[in-house]
């Protein structure tokens, strides 16, 4: 068996071959058919492109790139755009300056100009301009925080709003409410008081023994009512 040889030299390169077994250039590229590899190259492009055992393909250029490596992924980018998909179930792909990454079942990752997301079995979080964020944990907890308001949910235990013209807050039986100058509080089913600084009114309720107003309108008006006395005063009158 007489394998051929073949020696070529040109005024820019120079190959060497042992067909059908191997073939190399110094400035084309390489080939080994029966491993299923070689490379091509074009220097002055700038391009390229090659397989390696049948299964790795992949191609270059300035402005591109392409990967192939059968089954396990395959990636295609350029300056502008991107998607690569690798087993058993990630992708990630971008446009322009907006990049996304999810990895099923685990989480989802998005990165852009304006904010951030990430999210997970086990909740999320998410930034967006200005420095606002929010989020959740374990799905139960719930955050949120901007510059103009807050918010916090525990649920179904806490419930919170706050910004600085008002303020609803629920952690029963406790319940808490403003709305600028004007105010309610209880403690179900018992307390209840509430209050507004504009008008200069309040009154409070402690259930069913204790009631109180005040008022800047008329003195007079301004007192209080036990209605555990009243109970007993009427009680004592009815045994008369």
């Amino acid at each position: 068996m007489v394998i051929p040889y073949v020696h070529t030299v040109q005024p820019d390169a120079e190959s060497w071959a042992f067909w059908p077994l191997f073939y190399k250039s110094t400035r084309f590229g390489w080939a080994a058919p029966l491993l299923g590899s070689f490379k091509v190259d074009d220097p002055a492009a700038g391009r390229g492109f090659g397989l390696y055992a049948f299964l790795y393909f992949w191609k270059r250029s300035p402005s591109s790139a392409f990967d192939l490596a059968f089954p396990l992924f395959v990636s295609s980018r350029s300056k502008d755009s991107a998607f690569t998909f690798a087993l058993p179930l990630n992708f990630y792909w971008r446009d322009g300056n907006d990049r996304n990454l999810l990895a099923i079942p685990l989480f989802f990752r998005n990165r852009g100009p304006n904010g951030s997301l990430l999210v997970s079995p086990f909740g999320y979080y998410s930034t967006a301009e200005g420095g606002a964020t929010r989020g959740s944990a374990a799905w139960l907890y719930w955050w949120g925080r901007r510059t103009d308001s807050n918010y916090d949910v525990l649920f179904p235990l806490l419930w919170s709003f706050r910004s600085p013209q008002s303020n609803t807050t629920i952690v029963l039986p406790v319940l808490h409410f403003r709305r600028g100058e004007s105010r309610f509080t209880s403690v179900l089913p018992v307390w209840f008081s509430a209050s507004d600084a504009a008008r200069g009114t309040s009154w409070q309720l402690f259930f069913p023994v204790f009631l109180s107003r005040t008022g800047n309108r008329d003195a007079a008006a301004c007192g209080s009512l036990r209605w555990a006395a009243t109970a007993a005063t009427t009680t004592r009158g009815r045994a008369r």
